[in-house]
């Protein structure tokens, strides 16, 4: 299984998930913040590099997880329906579970839902594609 992943593929598909996320929460940011129920000012205290650090490896590890998960697939529908199948099932179920219990807003996982629907639709044009 591991011997027949598309490296390039998966190392453009983690660097394209991973600008998506920056673009993306640029420009949702006072929303987030909002929605989180903190300031640009309380997450600027934190300057720590390793949120970044785990979201660079999260997203390659993503992005061989769908590879391996695609398998022989080819194509760009049947990877952009592998991908929503995967957001449905398996991201928004454990999210809104996770942010149900911890009492965050709807709106945060509404945020976070659709940068994880974005992130694996663009990951899964990259990897046909490539």
């Amino acid at each position: 299984m591991i011997g027949s992943i598309d490296w390039l593929g998966v190392l453009a598909a983690g660097i394209a998930g991973y600008i998506f996320g920056a673009v993306y929460y640029t420009v949702l940011g006072t929303q987030w913040m909002a929605a989180l129920g903190t300031t640009k000012e309380e997450i600027e205290k934190r300057k720590s590099p390793a949120p970044f650090v785990i979201a660079a490896i999260g997203q390659f590890v993503l992005a061989v997880t769908l590879s391996i998960l695609a398998g022989a697939e080819s194509g760009t529908g049947p990877m952009l329906a592998l991908a929503l199948l995967l957001w449905i099932g398996i991201v928004m179920t454990t999210m809104t579970i996770n942010h149900s219990f911890q009492g965050n807003k709807p709106a945060l996982t509404i945020i976070d839902g659709l940068h994880w629907l974005g992130v694996l639709m663009l990951q899964s044009v990259v990897l046909s594609l490539v």
